[in-house]
């Protein structure tokens, strides 16, 4: 993420660039060499050995002696420089291919004129120049595809390139990323202690993947460190539009509008101020304990919990422009975020875990803020049964994933989709549970009365009609049946 520098900070830089002990893959120096097509190649394999080495960028440097190292100043001038009557950035940008940030910085350095071409590392892919690919072996250009095993290790690493890693702040001063990121919350949430000094957080923060330093001394904040722990999301462009919304209407559609409250803090700053403003919203329900009324809430804090904390883990960033958002209705919550499942929606319960976002759901693990990986789903439907609320909808679009909580429902007032959807989920939870759907864990889910055994073969009839659940031993008599979900017909109990 290329950035301009002022002339301080370039100063600072070429201190520290000849400091370094000598010439390396990620520097080069030199005098006035300025072939364009040479800058060209070097612009490739600067990029490609700047992720190999984990580094944010690599540098060639015009005014240094090499070999010595000394300060000799340069007559090379890159906004002079034309390629064929073309600018030359314009020309080597033509002739680039991958994320090839790169920009030109003159400056003088001891009353000697400098320049510093400063390459971002490759992402996504490797950087070609007129379609080759090329890498720096000690002090030498040569093509990529004559190391088959450094290959195979950049695009490993580039693969594993994500929107947690960019970088959402560049050129930060250490005071300001301290500033800027609420890290305390860290070390609340995860109950660790805090480090005795600022720069013992800013080397952890960098271990978290939060922050990384640059060779001039500053700093870069990546979109994880923000997502998470920004004090105010409107600091960072690459993650303001992510911040958690919710909205409350007046009845069950969005005609009118009540209230609407824009995240502000980082999800991991924001969490428990969003859940307390959320269930402050959220009616409660009453009944008798021992003759006398109580109030109970409807949505657990377990459940809110899980499915903020899925919304957010499961989210799409590349689905540009759009962030979670929580409607509230009268009669149920509706949960949605960019980007589509991962699994088939049907098979979120019990299901060995898939990350879109692993850095952040680790994360977020560490500060119990959700649960254990490939657990989220299973509390989600346990907890709406133990409350008998109707099993969580969830609606799958172009660009975007709904999950609908209703509020309390008698049986009689479900359609057939919603009893169906239940009948199942229950089969899903009895699966987790080393155990089968049977007639007497059916009624205990819709509290149906014993003798109501009409009711429960018309539950049992339209869920195995519809194919969401199948009859385990079909060799066994009515009272003894089970049942199990439609993909578990050939297992006894769930898969450790």
């Amino acid at each position: 993420m290329v950035q301009q520098y002022t002339d301080e900070e370039l100063r600072e830089l070429i201190d520290h660039l000849i400091s370094v002990p000598r010439e390396n893959e990620w520097i080069e120096f030199k005098h006035n060499n300025a072939d364009p097509a040479r800058i060209g190649r070097y612009i490739s394999a600067l990029a490609n050995v700047a992720a190999l080495a984990n580094r944010p960028a690599a540098y060639l440097v015009w005014g240094v002696e090499d070999g010595t190292q000394e300060v000799v100043g340069t007559t090379f001038n890159p906004s002079r420089t034309r390629v064929g009557g073309q600018d030359l950035t314009f020309s080597l940008t033509r002739s680039l291919k991958g994320e090839a940030g790169f920009e030109f910085a003159q400056t003088t350095y001891e009353g000697k004129p400098m320049v510093i071409l400063i390459v971002d590392a490759a992402r996504y892919r490797p950087v070609a120049f007129d379609g080759i690919q090329w890498v720096r072996i000690d002090s030498s250009l040569t093509e990529l595809k004559n190391y088959p095993d450094m290959e195979g290790n950049l695009w490993d690493i580039l693969r594993s390139e994500s929107f947690e890693t960019g970088v959402a702040l560049d050129g930060v001063s250490s005071a300001e990323v301290l500033q800027l990121l609420d890290l305390e919350t860290y070390y609340k949430r995860s109950r660790n202690p805090t480090p005795g000094t600022d720069e013992a957080i800013l080397e952890h923060a960098t271990v978290l993947g939060l922050a990384r330093k640059r060779d001039d001394e500053k700093w870069q904040i990546t979109n994880l460190g923000a997502l998470l722990f920004a004090k105010d999301l409107g600091d960072f462009p690459s993650v303001k539009r992510k911040a958690v919304r919710v909205v409350q209407y007046e009845g069950v559609d969005r005609l009118e509008s009540l209230r609407r409250q824009d995240g502000v803090h980082g999800y991991a700053v924001g969490f428990g101020g969003l859940l307390s403003w959320l269930k402050a919203l959220l009616p409660a329900r009453e009944k008798y304990v021992d003759g006398e009324r109580v109030e109970e809430v409807v949505y657990s804090d377990l459940l809110l919990r899980e499915i903020i904390g899925n919304a957010l883990i499961h989210q799409s960033f590349l689905v540009t422009g759009a962030g979670p958002l929580v409607e509230v209705f009268s009669d149920r919550l509706e949960f949605t975020n960019p980007g589509t499942p991962l699994l088939d929606a049907d098979r979120l319960i019990n299901s060995p875990p898939i990350s879109r976002n692993e850095a952040l759901a680790s994360l977020m693990r560490q500060m119990n803020l959700c649960e254990e990986s490939g657990t989220g789903w299973d509390k989600i439907a346990n907890e709406t049964e133990v409350a008998g609320l109707p099993s969580p909808k969830i609606e799958v679009e172009e660009l975007s994933t709904r999950v609908i909580i209703f509020g309390p429902r008698n049986l009689t007032t479900m359609d057939k989709a919603d009893r169906v959807r239940a009948v199942y989920f229950h089969a899903c939870l009895q699966y987790t549970r080393y155990q089968r759907l049977t007639n007497a864990s059916l009624r205990a889910r819709f509290g149906i009365p014993a003798r109501s055994t009409a009711q429960v073969s018309r539950l049992l009839g339209d869920a195995i009609s519809d194919g969401q659940i199948v009859l385990f031993d079909d060799s066994v008599g009515n009272k003894a049946r089970s049942y199990v979900p439609y993909w578990a017909k050939q297992a006894t109990a769930p898969i450790a």
